[in-house]
This record gives structure tokens, sequence and C-alpha cells, in this order.
């Protein structure tokens, strides 16, 4: 007799669901890092780009978001001169992000902005880090008086690589 008996066929089935859920969670994890990582990126690029607004057009400008933890970053300009892009602004757009990012400390945490002044420089400094799990290469945002960076959160402080 030639065939496949039941017990067989039950085995590779077992073999088949185990491969299967191994590979589900490898997937899983690899793309909130990837999730992660873009939302991280996207970031440092929409910062990096209004700091450029605000000195080319020499006015405040920044990022705005409405409280933690955060997935949308709103894109503003002042419009009052009064430097705050909270009240008397134009909202240049909107950055919708995957994942939830939040403010570890600092002053931009209690502003909930993070502005650019006509000069190009940074009126508050602090971190941007990204509130999930995941370990990518980057997950935090460092902006200080002259620079952002890119940078891996250690646990307590953004390592800028």
């Amino acid at each position: 007799m030639k065939g496949v008996t039941l017990i067989e066929l039950i085995i590779v089935l077992l073999i088949i669901v185990i491969l299967a859920g191994i590979g589900y969670t490898g997937f899983s994890s690899w793309a909130l890092k990837n999730k992660v990582e873009k939302d991280t990126r996207a970031i440092y690029s929409e910062l990096t780009h209004i700091r450029m607004v605000a000195f080319t057009e020499k006015r405040v400008c920044g990022v705005y978001w409405e409280s933690e933890p955060f997935n949308t970053l709103h894109i503003r300009c002042d419009n009052d001169s009064d430097s705050d892009i909270k009240t008397g602004y134009e909202e240049l757009g909107l950055v919708k992000l995957q994942t939830d990012f939040v403010i570890p400390s600092g002053l931009i945490k209690t502003r909930q902005t993070i502005r650019f002044a006509t000069e190009g420089y940074a009126m508050e400094s602090g971190t941007v880090k990204s509130n999930e799990n995941a370990n990518p290469e980057y997950n935090c945002v460092v902006v200080s008086l002259n620079r952002i960076a890119l940078g891996h959160w250690n646990g307590t402080d953004c390592e800028i690589r």
C-alpha cells in the first residue's frame, strides 16, 4: 500500500503551524521596528525642513502636538509676530505617524512645541522618542540650540549616532 497515514499528515501539519508561528512573530517584530525607524526619520526630516523655512522666511516656525503620546505633528509658522505657534499661526501641514512618540522631559514637554527662530536656532531643546518597545537603529531625535540629530534611546538618554 502506498499513501500517507493520518499520523504522518498530522505531524507535517503541526510542523507547518509551528514554523508559521515563528515566522509571524519575527515578521511582526521586524514590521514594528521598521515603522518606528520610518517615523523617527520623518520627525527628523520635518524638523530639519521647518528649521530651514524659519530661516529663509524670517519668521518663527515649528511643530506642535496636542497631547502625549502623540502620532500627529502640526507644522506651523507664526503669523502675528508673537513667536507663538499655538495661536495666530499658519498651518503648513500635518505629519501623521504610524507609531506613538513621547517627550521624556524638558521645556518642549511643557510647551508642546519645538520652535525655530528667524536665525534658524531652536527656541526649545529636548528629545522626542518612540513610545514603542521596538529596538531599531534610530528611535529618538535630539534637538539642541543649533543641531537636530537622530539617535538611539538607551533607557535614560538619546545617544546620538
